[in-house]
């Protein structure tokens, strides 16, 4: 009973180590199991690591450090790399751009300017030619309640030695002072007349006031133009010095001429800009030719073509002629042979 007892006790104790050992062996198995659960999200977060940027590059707005490359793993440097050839390239295509549009300002800035240029002296010499029969008058003196017209005629009569008929026979349609009234300046006299005539009479004879250097007269040009031959004016009286007068003049609208030759020219491209139109033409699109298919074209070229029975008028044959002659003399023409029958009913041959 007592050895019954004991391997009872010995069966019991051992079964109970061999349940502890299968409950550790469970135990490890669970540990294990939630080891590897744990360990799996892990390397699924470092894969997608290595298929992203890794999680350490910088964003795109951001740019990158030396330092922060050399921690990327090869992967992750392609990655960046890639994308920073992707970003240069396409700011090349902006700045290609960028190039382009500034071209295209550059040329429509060129061509506004040019077109500003062509109104501006467009307008120039429209304004002066719509003053062309106005004259001023300096040095008349001025009093009060005076009347213009006779200040112009007296001086035309009296001063430029043009007589009364001339005097009266001139014709304007308006005369008065320019600029307001200053107590110790005598004012100019603008004077409007009928007749281009009249005016080159007048200049023609405002030499006559030589002895009278109070007097003046000049025509009535716009500012632009009255300012340049202001700047002529120091260096036409030197040239009136040298050289004998009849050669020295200003011609318009302010070009200094010695001789035949320009010495000055305060409106250098003046005839270049005038030349120009205001607004530019656009030539038309040049209009394809109409083709129309001739439906005869065919019988046409049958009917040129020679007749190869070899009965027909004169032109049939000189057309083979021309055809034979311009074959390619290099290859062997066949020859071709004719079966005939002679008057016995014989068959011949003949070449």
């Amino acid at each position: 009973m007592t050895r019954s007892n004991k391997n009872r006790g010995g069966g019991q104790k051992s079964g109970q180590a061999k349940a502890s050992e299968k409950n550790g062996g469970m135990d490890n198995l669970r540990g294990n199991q939630s080891g590897n659960q744990r360990s799996k999200p892990d390397s699924q977060a470092r894969k997608r690591q290595r298929h992203s940027t890794g999680g350490r590059s910088t964003p795109e707005n951001e740019p990158i450090t030396a330092d922060q490359f050399k921690s990327l793993s090869t992967d992750d440097k392609l990655v960046t790399m890639f994308g920073l050839l992707t970003s240069v390239h396409s700011m090349n295509e902006r700045l290609d751009n960028c190039e382009e549009n500034v071209a295209t300002l550059l040329n429509e800035t060129s061509d506004a300017n040019t077109r500003i240029k062509v109104l501006e002296y467009h307008s120039i010499d429209n304004e002066a030619r719509s003053r062309r029969l106005n004259l001023i008058f300096r040095g008349l003196p001025e009093k009060k309640d005076e009347n213009c017209f006779d200040l112009v005629r007296n001086f035309i009569q009296d001063d430029l030695d043009l007589g009364i008929e001339t005097a009266d026979s001139i014709v304007m349609q308006r005369a008065h002072r320019i600029g307001a009234r200053a107590p110790d300046k005598i004012r100019p006299v603008i004077a409007c007349f009928t007749k281009e005539a009249d005016v080159k009479t007048i200049l023609g004879n405002a030499n006559k006031l030589k002895g009278k250097p109070q007097y003046g007269v000049n025509r009535d040009y716009p500012n632009e133009i009255v300012q340049a031959r202001s700047r002529l004016w120091s260096l036409y009286k030197t040239e009136r010095g040298r050289n004998p007068p009849r050669t020295v003049f200003i011609s318009y609208p302010a070009k200094l001429i010695v001789k035949g030759s320009v010495i000055q020219d305060e409106f250098p491209d003046w005839d270049l800009f005038m030349r120009k139109q205001r607004v530019p033409t656009k030539t038309p699109p040049k209009q394809q030719p109409v083709t129309t298919s001739n439906p005869f074209s065919a019988l046409a070229d049958l009917n040129e073509s020679p007749n190869e029975s070899g009965s027909g008028s004169d032109s049939g044959s000189s057309d083979g002629e021309n055809d034979m002659n311009s074959r390619d003399t290099s290859q062997p023409v066949p020859v071709t042979r004719a079966t005939t029958q002679n008057a016995r009913g014989e068959r011949t041959n003949t070449t």
